[in-house]
């Protein structure tokens, strides 16, 4: 006959939000205005109604008194349910003291739907465009990843969504004093989980979107998230088994983290810069060895000396070359002179260096004859190596005669040098 009524706002409020209730069709009947009711005063009145229970969460204990007893929800195995505040009003888990902690997967949030069934008992005149002029406060929304929290006010409607995380973990506090006053707080795990970098690859993700690839190659491929769910395409970065040692120089570059890279890259630098500082001193020490022996060679060069050859390292290492056949003594003029072969003899027996031996020779007089005076002369047959001691010299007189000791040397002494090759020749 479409006699009816819609008496949902009236069951609300005996109703909804409730363990259980009670309530007869002739109360209803009573409550209403005549004027309301559409159906004749003949006609019998009846209800019939739908309903549903749902779960809501409850604390592991009776009472909360502390906020060590906060009750952890996670969302993992369960994306969706209830908060009621006869539960908070009871027990006081979700209360100021004891916080409802909601935490969902990294990458996903939570958004929280209000279910008010006290709604016919306010006047919405006091609501402009769902916005009350005065905030009856129901619960209070905190996350640890922004610093203002968020406050739930009572609605002008029925069932309004009033919040979504921006995090994957959050706070609720329900704070309504009213006895009167019955609500749900529905929460739902929103989006998609973030998602692992495959093995030997990456993972980026913007939003609904994550882009996937592997490291040894520029292989690459996109997921969007639907419903909670990624769809698309996955591949595999792992190299397979005949490729793997043919592929493992590259893999190395997935190994390590852009701050490992940083670090070794200062470790080689270290090593370099150690390395060449080693090697400059070692030059300069060269160097200065080399000035030092340059500085030695022109001071004896100053004072009228050469060093000879066979006093170098060269023979030193190899005496078997040989010495040398001649000495010249800088500016004195007597590389020419016949007497070279034993002179440095004389310079290796510690005499003064601007000093000569005594000629050996005969001397010739200005006529072309030669003096004989018949002197006595030592002959003193020795190596370079010979270092021989000082020995006086017995100056002869003018008849050529010497009264001293017979053994002693006679007038100048003759030096002769024995050759090494021609010794060994020899023997």
């Amino acid at each position: 006959m479409g006699c009816r009524l819609d008496i949902l706002t009236l069951m609300d409020s005996v109703c909804s939000g409730r363990h259980s209730c009670d309530i007869s069709v002739t109360t209803i009947l009573d409550s209403l205005d005549d004027d309301s009711l559409p159906c004749l005063s003949q006609l019998r009145g009846y209800m019939e109604a739908s309903y549903s229970c749902v779960r809501v969460v409850v604390g592991p204990t009776a009472s909360c008194t502390s906020p060590e007893q906060h009750v952890g929800l996670t969302t993992s195995g369960a994306t969706s349910g209830y908060l009621a505040n006869i539960v908070t009003e009871a027990t006081s888990h979700g209360s100021l003291v004891c916080p409802w902690v909601l935490q969902a997967p990294s990458g996903q949030s939570i958004k929280i739907t209000l279910h008010d069934f006290s709604v016919a008992s306010r006047d919405l005149s006091d609501y402009i465009d769902g916005i009350p002029r005065i905030c009856h406060v129901l619960a209070v929304i905190k996350e640890d990843s922004i610093k203002s929290s968020e406050t739930i006010c009572a609605s002008d409607s029925r069932t309004k969504w009033v919040y979504t995380s921006v995090s994957n973990e959050m706070e609720i506090r329900i704070v309504s004093k009213n006895k009167n006053s019955y609500f749900l707080l529905e929460y739902e795990v929103s989006g998609c989980p973030d998602l692992p970098a495959p093995p030997f690859g990456w993972v980026e993700r913007v939003d609904n979107s994550a882009i996937l690839g592997c490291n040894r190659t520029k292989q690459s491929w996109q997921l969007t998230c639907k419903a909670g769910q990624w769809i698309g395409k996955s591949y595999n970065c792992t190299p397979d088994a005949a490729s793997s040692s043919d592929n493992a120089n590259r893999t190395l570059l997935g190994i390590f983290t852009g701050s490992q890279w940083a670090a070794i890259v200062i470790i080689l630098a270290i090593a370099i810069t150690l390395g060449l500082v080693i090697f400059l001193v070692g030059l300069m020490y060269l160097r200065r060895k080399r000035h030092q022996r340059q500085h030695a060679e022109a001071t004896l060069a100053a004072e009228g000396l050469q060093v000879p050859d066979y006093y170098s390292a060269t023979f030193r290492e190899n005496p078997h070359q040989g010495y040398p056949k001649t000495m010249s003594t800088g500016s004195d003029g007597y590389s020419g002179s016949t007497e070279n072969d034993y002179y440095r003899t004389w310079q290796l027996q510690r005499h003064p260096a601007g000093g000569r031996p005594p000629c050996s020779l005969p001397q010739t007089s200005a006529h072309g004859h030669i003096t004989d005076h018949h002197e006595v002369v030592e002959h003193i047959y020795e190596s370079p190596k010979f270092d021989r001691k000082e020995m006086g010299l017995i100056q002869m007189n003018e008849t050529g005669n010497n009264n001293s000791d017979p053994l002693a040397p006679r007038g100048h002494t003759q030096y002769f040098e024995l050759d090494p090759e021609e010794v060994h020749m020899h023997h």
